[in-house]
Formats: C-alpha cells, structure tokens, sequence
C-alpha cells in the first residue's frame, strides 16, 4: 500500500476521496502528496490535488468529478450539460513543469535527469473514456477504475529510478508545499458538485439550488486584508452591477442575488445558459455554409459590440465562452451569450494588479500577443483578435494553437485555409486580408473594433452570395 500524505477528509470532494482510496493501491515504494499549491514566477498559483512520487517519474495529477458523456479537443471540452471548459491538461502541463522547475533548482542533480515529471487528468466519476481528439489523451488521461494500472505501466517505461534514489528529498521537497485552501462543499441553499480554479482566488462551481436546480458559481476570494478586501470588493461589485444591466440585452447570463459569504467570499449565481456553445459548432464545408458562418460571425461581433460599448472588455474569449441560443418559428433567429466574465475589466478598473500582470498569452490559445506582456494590456482589439482566432479555427478546422502558431511565425495566413482553395481567388484573398487585419501583432494603438469587425463580416457574406457557383 502507497503512502498517502496531507489528506483533509472534511474539505475534499466525494471523486477526491474515491481517488485517494484507489491510488493507496500503489506499489509500497510510492508515495502520495495531496492538495498542494504551487506558484510560478509571477506569482499565479496552481492547485495540486495529488502528486504521486513513483520510482522513475513524479505524477501531477488533478481530479475531475464530472459525470456523463465528456466531448473535447486540445482547448475546450464540453461537459454534459453543455458547459465548455478550457483542457485541464493545459493546466497541468503547465504546473508539472513548476514542479520540475523547483526540484531542479533545489535538487540540483536532477536538472540531468530528463523527464521525470508527468502530468495528467483522473475522471472519477465515468467509467467510459470521453471522446477527446487531443493526444495528450493517450498518457495523461486516467480513469478510477484503470489509473492504478496505467501509473504503474507509464512508470515502468523508464528504468533510471533516480526519483527512488532521491525520494526522501523530493517528498520533503513537495510535502513543504503550501496547503490548498478548504474548499465548502455547501453554501446556503447551493450545493457544490466540483469546481475549478480559474484564477488566483477565483472559482468557477457547479452547484444545485435547493438540491435540484443547476446553478454556477462565481466565487472571489476577498482575502483577509481590510484595504485589500474592500478594494477587491467594489470592482466585482462594480462587474456585477455592470453584467446586470447587460442582462436586458440577452447577451449575458441571468444572474440570482449575490452573497456574502463568512466574511470573506463574494459568490455570484448564475442561471444556466440554454442552447450551445460554439465549441460544437461544426466546420462549415461549402461556399454557402461558410457564408452562413460569417453571418453568424457578424452576430457575434454586434454581440460584443454591445458589451464594449458598456466599457467591459471581456479578456477571455474562447468558443466555450460564445453561446448560440436558436428560436424557431416564423422568424427563426440566433442570440449570443458571452459568459465568464472573471477576467473583465470594467471602465479602467480590473479585478486586480495581479491579474493585469499575469502573462496569460503563453497558456491561452486565443489571446492576443499583447497580453503576453500583461493583461493590463487588453484593448477593444484584443478581444476582436480573440474573435479572429475562434472564427479561423471554425472555419478551417484547424487548432487554435496551430493557427496562433502560424500568425506569429509566417508571412501570410494562406497555409491555414488548406481546403478552401475551391473558392474564387480574389474572395479568398480577401478573406485572408480582414482576419490578418485583426490579427495583427502590435493592438496598443489599433483601431479594430467588435463593430468594424461585424461590418468586415458582412461584407464577406454579401462577396459569397454574389459569386456562388
């Protein structure tokens, strides 16, 4: 039986505890570390719900207790209900290289070890695996019933054992870790499924209301510092009030009263969002499709026009954040919804300078170069880069990454639109000059805008109704 190390039985979720369970299966030799964060240079934090200490690699894993059919790719799967989250692989990757990082610099004879940290994602609470097109899944994704068996034979396929001969450091190393905050399993009347951290102090909950009603949370970490507490207070009020006013438009969630919660929590409620997100949008095959797809696309970009012109800037944009919700009928239409408004920034005020200096560029797919430098940096046109991302990855089927890849290291974004080569060569041209527009490197003084962008859109929509073959 594996040694299991920092393990708070009141504060972990019902998957965190099957999983627990299951991973003492291990060999004796190997050792588990539970509920750890850790920080990166900029001072983000990364939570570590267990760290397995095998004798050849060190396992960074996170627990999911999501049920039901889970679909994805190497950015967003969708949950069950629908729900988009980014990949938790992204996440753990990154916060297996932290931990490298710092068994590198504290244990120096490691820095030639090669690799001997390896992340990965257990699902707890499925016994089918999920349909995700990403091939990280082949190594890094685990089910309860398989995972003791996987970690085993990934371990066995590097005999160098240099994390047995170092165990005792690398596990004093780790365990000195500071703590995951406790985690309520219940606040007032909503219930907490699982949850995520998607900031700094900032989580994202699936929850019942009375037991039976979906709900999400938004929960801030105020802190315990009075100045800090009030200060962090007013602005997700402020984003609050503003998002609530917005709510009149259709193109944000509902949202229930917020609470305040022991002094120190704010948490906001939001009710469900009905149709899908755009990550389930499939790829438009034909000239008339695609037209279509930029019709929708310039719905999108009003949609965010609207939202500008309330002076919030989204700073999160991805297709798991875009609902489409379709009426029928006489006159069938199609609203857009943008959630997940945790990283806005309303009139000049932002969540925090913490955030504003946090490098999101090198983890998110669709933000803006500029961002790579802080996400005080964010504009009007950051946000319709973020657009311009999501729509070339739709229609060309491409991976963010990909597409990002090439914006950054080639010429001309041709190379991304393999497959489109049918369409007439000056609409192809085209195309390609307005998403370059937006995507341009330098956004600090760019004029882009969401309605120059609905506009650009519709301008694609009319050069492909009036040259169909």
């Amino acid at each position: 039986m594996a040694n299991l190390i920092s393990i708070n039985e009141d504060f972990i979720t019902e998957g965190e505890k099957r999983t627990a369970e299951t991973l003492k299966q291990l060999p004796n030799d190997w050792t588990i570390i539970c509920n750890k964060i850790i920080t990166n240079n900029d001072g983000k934090t990364y939570e570590i719900d267990f760290i397995v200490i095998a004798t050849n690699l060190i396992f960074v894993l996170d627990e999911k207790s999501w049920k039901g059919t889970i679909r994805g790719d190497e950015n967003q799967w969708t949950l069950h209900d629908k729900q988009s989250v980014t990949t938790p692989f992204q996440k753990m990757e990154y916060a297996a290289r932290i931990v490298k990082g710092r068994l590198e610099k504290d244990i120096s004879v490691l820095k030639h070890a090669g690799r001997i940290v390896q992340s990965g994602v257990i699902l707890s609470s499925i016994e089918v695996n999920p349909l995700i097109n990403d091939p990280r899944k082949n190594t890094g994704l685990f089910l309860i019933s398989n995972i003791c068996e996987q970690l085993i034979k990934l371990n066995s396929a590097d005999e160098n054992k240099i994390v047995q001969k170092f165990s005792s450091k690398i596990i004093n190393n780790l365990t000195s870790l500071a703590k995951r905050e406790l985690i309520p399993t219940r606040i007032e009347n909503y219930t907490i499924q699982d949850w995520i951290e998607i900031w700094p102090k900032i989580l994202k909950a699936h929850a019942n209301f009375d037991e039976t009603e979906p709900r999400t949370l938004m929960i801030y970490d105020l802190g315990m510092d009075p100045t800090e507490k009030q200060e962090l207070k007013s602005f997700y009020l402020q984003e609050y009030r503003a998002l609530k006013e917005l709510e009149s438009t259709d193109v944000v969630p509902k949202k229930s009263d917020y609470i305040e919660w022991k002094d120190r929590f704010l948490v906001f409620p939001y009710h469900p969002v009905q149709g899908d997100s755009l990550v389930n949008f499939k790829t438009p095959t034909t000239q008339q499709e695609l037209g279509l797809f930029f019709q929708l696309s310039s719905t999108i970009c009003h949609a965010l026009e609207i939202i500008h012109d309330k002076k919030v800037l989204h700073r999160n944009l991805n297709p798991g954040v875009i609902w489409l919700n379709k009426t029928t009928g006489k006159n069938p239409s199609t609203k857009i919804i943008f959630t997940d408004f945790y990283a806005a920034r309303v009139d000049e005020n932002t969540i925090s300078n913490e955030l504003d200096k946090s490098k999101i560029a090198e983890l998110d797919n669709y933000a803006a170069p500029d961002l790579g430098i802080g996400h005080g940096f964010a504009n009007q046109a950051t946000d319709c880069y973020s657009l311009a991302i999501i729509f070339i990855e739709k229609i060309t089927g491409q991976s963010a990454r990909f597409v990002k890849e090439t914006i950054l290291n080639s010429d001309h974004l041709k190379e991304c639109f393999q497959g489109w080569e049918f369409l007439p060569s000056d609409i192809m041209d085209e195309i390609i000059r307005v998403f370059e527009k937006y995507t341009e490197n330098n956004l600090q003084d760019s004029t882009n805008t969401a309605q120059s962008m609905a506009h650009d859109m519709q301008l694609l929509v009319g050069q492909l109704a009036n040259n169909l073959p």
